[in-house]
């Protein structure tokens, strides 16, 4: 359903039936709105680290001490039994660069600690060939999108420490109830 340009609409957050904020917009071109698939469960994915669409500092890159960023979800969906994270560059020379690959991620933790990964945590391999979080590490020039991707998932994984962003995705196909997405960019 098409929404005009110059309207003003007015959106309701209700978490668990129950109401939870609102907050007005001015739409500044038409918005075409779609029924949502769920009830309205959308998790979000964020950071004491950097905002949405901002500057990753340089100590969770090559640049610096190459350490993890704090990173902290909210409004996760009902059944999660865990998580995966991705973290990739879709910006990189050739294809998407795979920088961190995380499974296992028990379903009642709502964050990750800088530079410190949970027990219970398996570690995929990256595209530099390390079972651990690689920061960015773009060659020079524009600035590189980093995509850090959760999945809220309604199992483990049976995979093992090692293994690949693709066995990853594969395995968890049949298995995501939500997921999120937290975009910093980082240039040389």
């Amino acid at each position: 359903m098409p929404v005009p340009a110059g309207t003003f609409i007015l959106l309701m957050k209700v978490s668990r039936g129950q109401f939870d904020s609102m907050e007005m917009l001015y739409l500044q071109s038409t918005l075409h709105v779609e029924r949502a698939k769920d009830e309205g469960i959308n998790t979000r994915l964020l950071s004491s680290s950097f905002a949405e669409r901002s500057r990753i500092p340089s100590r969770h890159t090559c640049d610096g001490l190459d350490i993890s960023p704090e990173i902290h979800w909210t409004d996760v969906p009902e059944g999660t039994a865990s998580f995966a994270l991705i973290v990739d560059d879709p910006d990189a020379p050739g294809s998407t660069f795979v920088h961190w690959v995380v499974f296992n991620i028990g379903g009642n933790r709502r964050f990750i600690e800088e530079g410190r990964l949970p027990a219970e945590c398996i570690q995929g391999t990256n595209d530099f060939g390390n079972s651990s979080y690689s920061g960015p590490c773009p060659p020079r020039g524009a600035p590189h999108s980093y995509h850090f991707k959760l999945y809220a998932l309604t199992s483990n994984l049976s995979l093992r420490r090692g293994c690949s962003k693709h066995d990853v995705e594969k395995a968890m196909k049949t298995h995501v109830v939500g997921s999120a997405e937290l975009i910093g960019q980082y240039g040389r």
